[in-house]
């Protein structure tokens, strides 16, 4: 009985013995340092995640900011003359050309005084050419005739100063625009100062922003730029206006841009967008949802370079739409990730998987599509 235990356990052990040696003639693992270890931990360790090939495109960079519309001109029309309000012609909203009649103010005593200087200045003239006369037959002195000339040119002084009066009762519109205001009514007494009307004129509507001072440098006057209103048409219009001085509480500098106006339908005050074009650059159209942060909160987007080594990419935004951005601070011709890029850094060597071509029609957007020259997957997935 005890030899056949001990037959037995002799057969296990040299089976155990056979198998272990073809274990380690055939599947041994390689030393951990070896170059076919390195490769299996490496492809191990790789990361798939999936890409997209964007090209730059040509692109005018454009400042845009917002504003609000004010009058060109305004003015606060005053009486010159004193006198009681005659008639008016124009009422309040009205729009008015230069030179049409706002009021009259009444004429009072102003005929007679107008009849009594002009026949004074027909008395001087007939004195001074008597004096004239005898002074050339030496009946009179020089001085007679002096004297006769000086009553002459005062009595046309007086007969002008009537006449200015008279011309000042009819106000009249100094330029074209809408009248704004229009605060007396026939029977007011005015002096001379008081506010008959307010003028605003809105042709050309000029369209004033607010410019920080790191952009303000790249702004020339007579520019051309392109202002939106809201509830309103977009225009076209001309830089007329760039501040020399900032405004101290801001900071910023006022930039003027007109705009024609010519039925005056816009008015004062509006809110508007003015969009300057600056320069041409080479910028992606990409999807907002592949922008991501560095650890310093920096914005930026993930690539991956020839050599499989994920690169993060500061950039700077030049223009947004509900469904693009246009970005600059990348390199002409380079492979964006497009999914996984939350599971890699910088630095890390990944499997680059490329997106398929885009199936989108142009200018329609797949959920979740890159701008650039692919359809992206599935953002929220985890790498494919």
């Amino acid at each position: 009985m005890r030899r056949s235990y001990i037959i037995a356990a002799g057969i296990l052990i040299a089976a155990v013995a056979w198998i272990g040696s073809g274990l380690m003639a055939d599947g041994a693992p390689p030393p951990a340092d070896s170059p076919a270890a390195e490769a299996a931990h490496e492809a191990k360790a790789l990361t798939p995640v999936r890409v997209a090939e964007s090209v730059a495109q040509e692109r005018v960079d454009s400042l845009i900011a917002s504003g609000r519309t004010v009058a060109d001109r305004t003015l606060t029309v005053r009486a010159e003359t004193s006198g009681q309000v005659a008639s008016v012609e124009k009422r309040k909203g009205d729009i008015v050309a230069a030179g049409d009649v706002i009021l009259t103010i009444a004429m009072d005593d102003r005929k007679a005084r107008l009849q009594r200087a002009e026949a004074k200045v027909e008395q001087s003239r007939i004195e001074y050419d008597a004096a004239r006369d005898l002074q050339a037959r030496n009946f009179a002195s020089r001085v007679k005739l002096a004297e006769a000339r000086a009553t002459l040119e005062e009595s046309r002084a007086d007969l002008a100063e009537i006449e200015l009066d008279i011309a000042r009762t009819t106000i009249r519109a100094p330029f074209g625009g809408v009248l704004a205001g229009r605060p007396v009514e026939v029977g007011d007494v005015l002096s001379p100062g008081a506010e008959v009307a307010s003028i605003v004129d809105l042709d050309p509507l000029v369209i004033r922003a607010d410019i920080a001072e790191r952009r303000v440098g790249e702004i020339e006057p007579g520019a051309v730029g392109h202002a939106s209103i809201f509830n309103g048409p977009e225009l076209d219009g001309k830089v007329t206006f760039v501040a020399p001085v900032a405004d101290p509480a801001t900071r910023t500098f006022t930039v003027e841009l007109e705009v024609p106006n010519p039925d005056m339908r816009l008015r004062e005050g509006q809110t508007a967008e003015i969009r300057l074009p600056l320069r041409h650059v080479a910028a992606h159209r990409l999807s907002p949802a592949l922008l991501t942060l560095d650890d310093a909160g920096v914005v930026g987007v993930k690539t991956v370079d020839d050599q499989d080594v994920v690169h993060f990419h500061p950039v700077d935004m030049m223009a947004a739409t509900p469904e693009a951005v246009w970005l600059t601070g990348l390199p002409e011709r380079v492979r964006i990730i497009t999914v996984g890029q939350e599971f890699v850094g910088a630095g890390d060597k990944v499997q680059p998987v490329l997106a398929p071509a885009p199936t989108a029609p142009q200018g329609a957007l797949a959920p979740g599509a890159a701008l650039g020259q692919a359809v992206l997957p599935d953002q929220t997935g985890a790498a494919q």
